[in-house]
């Protein structure tokens, strides 16, 4: 997915931040009130989430101020998903499991995928 975005000088980091903003549970501030706290939540509407063509709808600033759609860079597949979704609280959860190649460290597997 991430092959062609280093030609808009893209990083993997800022496109994983921007759909995580867009599908993640993102707390963003604090409503400070009299009597009670208010947690804010940034997110996608609703109806911007129900479908997977609306990626399409998802554009990147690159350093110098342009925007390049997510299609430029990424291909969307839709495959089949879970029956159920699992939730941590109210907020959707996954669990992600792997394993390493004997004698590789931890760390040095981060730091190859990053």
């Amino acid at each position: 997915m991430i092959a062609t975005a280093p030609r808009f000088r893209l990083e993997r980091a800022a496109i994983q931040a921007a759909l995580y903003d867009a599908y993640g549970p993102r707390w963003v501030s604090t409503i400070y009130g009299p009597t009670a706290q208010y947690k804010v939540l940034l997110e996608l509407l609703p109806e911007y989430q129900k479908y997977a063509d609306y990626l399409s709808l998802l554009y990147f600033k690159t350093p110098d101020s342009n925007l390049v759609p997510l299609a430029s860079f990424a291909k969307v597949k839709t495959n089949a998903g879970p029956a159920e979704r699992k939730h941590s609280g109210q907020l959707p959860s996954v669990t992600v499991s792997f394993n390493l190649k004997p004698g590789v460290a931890l760390g040095d597997a981060v730091d190859e995928w990053s």
